[in-house]
């Protein structure tokens, strides 16, 4: 595959909308697509294929570029609550 066609997938999910219009099917789907990806080419960028679907975006306080992401949200290094940085080890660090 080329960046082309890993371009053209990340712009069909952004624009997915599951059967109530919600997005928790666009984002379990983007996840396995990107898994499988990944197996497909070593060189494959899995946060910048979750940015481009949509899944990933900026921060939940000031919209800038998020650096930390968890289940319950996703922050840049300036937003990070204090809790999330008591456990800062366990979360996913994507840039």
């Amino acid at each position: 595959m080329t960046r082309k066609d890993y371009v053209l997938i990340a712009e069909v999910l952004k624009n997915f909308k599951g059967d109530q219009g919600d997005v928790i099917d666009r984002d379990k789907m983007a996840f396995k697509l990107a898994d499988a990806l990944a197996l497909e080419n070593p060189r494959f960028d899995l946060c910048r294929f979750l940015i481009a679907s949509g899944v990933w975006g900026g921060c939940d306080e000031c919209g800038s570029k998020r650096r930390f992401v968890t289940g319950q949200g996703s922050w840049c290094e300036a937003h990070l609550p204090n809790w999330a940085k008591k456990i800062q080890s366990q979360i996913s660090e994507i840039g």
